[in-house]
């Protein structure tokens, strides 16, 4: 339930996916390039409620989330 601060692109390496219930931790997905961490959370402005941990070397790329949010701000979805 943290607040996210970013959205990463993954270029390469992999990432698991998990959850925490009664204070363990449980890794369900294996993720890779070409996946985005954080979108659904910056995009909504909501808490993550999930786990990431890398699990090779990654390379990856981010836009904050003040900067994701003057972009989207300047179109309009009614165009």
């Amino acid at each position: 339930m943290e607040e996210v601060e970013e959205i990463i692109f993954v270029v390469s390496g992999s990432y698991l996916v998990g959850y925490t219930v009664n204070s363990t931790e449980y890794f369900a997905l294996k993720m890779g390039p070409k996946t985005i961490i954080g979108d659904h959370s910056v995009m909504f402005n909501k808490r993550s409620e999930f786990l990431y941990r890398a699990y090779a070397n990654m390379d990856c790329q981010a836009i904050r989330k003040c900067n994701y949010q003057e972009i989207s701000g300047s179109y309009s979805l009614l165009a």
